[in-house]
């Protein structure tokens, strides 16, 4: 989805944050990623900020078993090897960190760049999102402020 965030490329003043917790299920080998220092040189001087990617300091950061000894010189060949499927728990967990985290943000209308299951699981859809399709939601905090309502942030996808 890093290639998905061209279209904001003559909007410099728009912060435009790569973030991992929105990456897809790994159910296929087309869901790993690249490397963090392979995607940070690919997408280099494109405006992307990889500020929360780079927190993690992993080079492999999507799902794997704990008990693999992962890098980025062995990955493909683990995941041909002992293909794996990431549970269920830890996407909709990751789903629940993500809302905390765009609950916790000071923009109130956010554009979310992502994946078809991480969206479906999200918004409890019966469907996949269309290939850039455009899909607007309000995602309403937990608790009430302080003048008894709800504050929101409107969520395109």
């Amino acid at each position: 989805s890093t290639q998905s965030t061209g279209a904001f490329e003559d909007e410099s003043h728009i912060p435009c944050l790569a973030h991992p917790l929105t990456r897809e299920q790994v159910d296929n080998a087309c869901d790993i990623g690249l490397p963090l220092i392979e995607i940070t040189q690919k997408w280099a001087n494109t405006g992307v900020n990889f500020e929360l990617m780079l927190e993690s300091n992993k080079q492999i950061w999507w799902y794997y078993p704990s008990d693999m000894e992962m890098s980025k010189d062995n990955y493909k060949q683990l995941f041909q090897q002992h293909r794996w499927e990431e549970p269920l728990e830890s996407v909709i967990l990751r789903i629940q960190h993500f809302k905390n985290w765009i609950r916790k943000r000071k923009e109130k209308v956010i554009v979310v760049i992502g994946h078809s299951t991480f969206f479906m699981l999200w918004m409890n859809a019966s469907r996949k999102l269309e290939n850039c399709e455009i899909y607007t939601m309000t995602l309403e905090e937990q608790t009430d402020t302080q003048d008894g309502n709800h504050d929101q942030v409107l969520i395109h996808l």
